[in-house]
């Protein structure tokens, strides 16, 4: 059976659409998609973006900002549609639903709820067609103090004053770490600035943990086995909904 074209594929459909008043998070609802790939299809078609402005308040708590800290330091974004209107959404995608489905719980605990359902989507990468995952939350105008926080010349860095705790470390080490030979533990930070990933460094010798940073094609921050084994206890076991998905970070071979 043929695939049904999506309705934003379609430049006549997708302008209709616009025109009798439909938002793009709609039309993205339709289609399956998400909201910025709407918005990338809008553009190249030379269609002006139309949004229906929608946002809400949450209480920014303690346990709030450590785990937005956690999640931006582990991949999430915070995006705005509506910048002069200072309201930003929480974004973050993943191959594996668990661990979505896993973050947009936390967040709900927190006080921020998602913008409908978790939308799968699919992705052509080297000739290979792979599946992954996105969640996206409602706006929220204290989440502009977050972004301000974050992105404070525009682009993603860590801010001076992050504290590796338990948990941001925990939720860090969920979607950007990963356990590689030797037991040796290993952090991506190639999106980041010198300074960003220096103070990342800091912190993780603030709570006994050494590390080497290798700067080619990819910059890597590295633990060697013995340290990886004291961020794993500083951490704490994978929560338990991760198990099945995640748990072999944990699982340190004491034969290497």
């Amino acid at each position: 059976m043929k695939k049904r074209k999506q309705l934003s594929q379609d430049p006549e459909k997708f302008r209709t659409l616009i025109k009798i008043g439909f938002s793009m998070r709609e039309i993205a609802k339709i289609d399956g998609v998400s909201p910025m790939a709407v918005s990338r299809r809008a553009k190249k078609y030379g269609i002006e973006p139309k949004y229906i402005f929608r946002a809400k308040h949450c209480v920014l708590s303690p346990g709030l900002r450590e785990l937005l800290d956690g999640l931006l330091l582990g991949g999430g974004s915070l995006v705005s549609h509506h910048p002069k209107k200072k309201t930003y959404f929480f974004t973050q995608a993943s191959t594996k639903l668990p661990y979505i489905k896993w973050i947009a719980e936390q967040l709900n605990k927190s006080g921020i709820e998602p913008q409908g359902k978790i939308v799968p989507m699919t992705e052509n990468r080297f000739h290979q067609r792979s599946q992954y995952w996105r969640y996206t939350s409602w706006a929220y105008y204290e989440l502009t103090e977050i972004w301000f926080r974050w992105y404070r010349k525009g682009k993603k860095e860590v801010p001076p004053d992050l504290k590796l705790t338990p948990t941001i470390a925990l939720l860090w080490y969920l979607r950007g770490g990963y356990l590689g030979k030797g037991n040796k533990i290993r952090f991506a930070v190639t999106r980041y600035s010198s300074q960003s990933f220096q103070r990342l460094r800091q912190e993780l010798r603030r709570i006994g943990c050494q590390s080497r940073l290798y700067l080619h094609s990819k910059k890597v921050i590295e633990l060697p086995s013995v340290d990886s084994k004291r961020f794993l206890d500083y951490i704490g076991p994978c929560p338990k909904k991760l198990q099945k998905v995640l748990g072999y970070k944990w699982r340190i071979d004491k034969k290497r």
